[in-house]
């Protein structure tokens, strides 16, 4: 949800940039499947040190991230240090197309 119409208690994430510098992409192969295949992603481990409301914990104790709670939007940080991994398009930040190549993406 990005409509600010549908927020409240909104707080600007201080010290994004450096939030953002303090974690790393990752590919991986999933320890729950039987399978070949590479996934890429973040660690939540790592991403809930520097913004813990990107992560949740399930009723098995296990992590995940929360990648729409992720991605900022355009006017919300500033991105010129880190613009290998986001870029904007449309007036919102995606990965690059870099970083999406390096992870199989489109």
């Amino acid at each position: 949800m990005s409509d600010a119409r549908m927020k409240t208690d909104v707080q600007l994430i201080s010290a994004a940039l450096d939030k953002l510098q303090a974690i790393s992409g990752y590919t991986f192969l999933r320890a729950d499947q039987d399978s070949a295949q590479r996934y890429c992603g973040l660690l939540a481990q790592e991403l809930q040190q520097v913004l813990p409301e990107a992560v949740y914990t399930d009723d098995r104790g296990n992590l995940s991230v929360a990648y729409g709670n992720t991605v900022p939007q355009s006017g919300q940080i500033k991105v010129s240090d880190v613009a290998a991994v986001f870029e904007v398009s449309g007036g919102a930040l995606a990965f690059s197309s870099l970083y999406r190549a390096a992870c199989g993406g489109p």
